[in-house]
C-alpha cells in the first residue's frame, strides 16, 4: 500500500510515496542486505510484529546506541539488540526506529558462511 505525502516540490500524483507495508502489524520476514550498514538491522515496528508471533524475543537494551545506521535521508541510532533464531542459525539485529524490515546484513551472511543464490532466491 502506497501512502501520499505532502513532501517534495511535485504536486498531486507525482508527490513522494512511501511504503507502509513494515508496521508493528505483520511480520514481512527477513531480507538479505547488499548495503553498508555493516549489521543486520530492524525496523522497531517489524520487531513489534515479530514479537506478536514470538512473545519470547526481547529487546537488549543494554547495546543501545552501539551503532549509527544511515539511510538515504537520514539516520538512525540502535535503540538496543534482538536476537531472532531463524532456519539459518541465531541472528542479532540492531532494533532501530526507522519504518523498515528486516535486514540481514551482507557482513553477517558471510560470517555465518551463508550463500545467496540470487537465481534461485534461497539462502543456502
Amino acid at each position: 500500500m502506497f501512502k501520499s505525502t505532502d513532501e517534495g516540490n511535485l504536486p498531486g500524483e507525482y508527490s513522494t510515496f512511501t511504503l507502509d507495508r513494515y508496521s508493528s502489524e505483520t511480520f514481512q520476514g527477513i531480507m538479505p542486505d547488499s548495503g553498508a550498514a555493516g549489521v543486520s538491522t530492524a525496523g522497531e515496528p517489524q520487531f513489534e510484529a515479530l514479537k506478536k508471533l514470538f512473545p519470547s524475543i526481547k529487546l537488549d537494551t543494554t547495546t543501545a546506541g552501539q551503532h549509527k545506521i544511515k539511510f538515504s535521508k537520514g539516520e538512525a541510532i540502535s535503540q538496543g539488540t534482538a536476537t531472532v533464531n531463524t532456519p539459518i542459525r541465531l541472528i542479532t539485529f540492531y532494533i532501530v526506529p526507522a519504518n523498515t524490515p528486516f535486514l540481514f546484513c551482507i557482513q553477517d551472511i558471510d560470517k555465518l558462511g551463508v550463500k545467496l543464490d540470487n537465481l534461485e532466491n534461497v539462502l543456502i
